[in-house]
């Protein structure tokens, strides 16, 4: 009977080897449910993450486009504003040249109505100089005979 016990603590210790090879294949189980779980959140969060990161790249390449956009407006506006600016210049000198030409207008206006009026003073005393002084009776007698 020896060889009955002995094999009955065999099949006894197979039986604890087995009880602890299923407690450790259910931890194992456990254990790798686990790590499929994890792996699925960060599969998740990786796939959030380059979704978040394309939505940036996008972002970004609407900002860069709108930045180049504002930019050219930009140098627009200053081309423009310097157009304008020249612009501004030439009216500003055109403007002091019709001044200056308006004084001289002015000047040969006043000095036009100057010599009308000495001439008219003069071609009133011209008149009154030429005009004969009325006869007397005398000279018309004088004349007669």
């Amino acid at each position: 009977m020896p060889e009955l016990n002995k094999i009955k603590k065999q099949v006894d210790n197979a039986e604890v080897t087995k009880a602890k090879a299923i407690f450790e294949l259910e931890s194992a189980k456990e254990i790798l449910q686990n790590l499929i779980t994890k792996l699925a959140n960060v599969s998740q969060c990786k796939q959030s993450t380059m979704t978040a990161a394309e939505v940036e790249r996008h972002r970004s390449r609407r900002f860069e486009k709108t930045l180049t956009e504002a930019t050219k407006r930009l140098h627009e506006i200053a081309e423009k504003k310097n157009s304008l600016k020249k612009l501004m210049f030439c009216l500003r000198k055109y403007l002091k040249q019709v001044q200056k030409e308006q004084g001289e207008v002015k000047e040969k206006k006043h000095a036009a109505e100057a010599i009308a009026a000495n001439l008219t003073v003069e071609l009133q005393n011209s008149r009154e100089e030429s005009r004969p002084e009325p006869f007397t009776t005398e000279d018309l007698e004088v004349d007669i005979f």
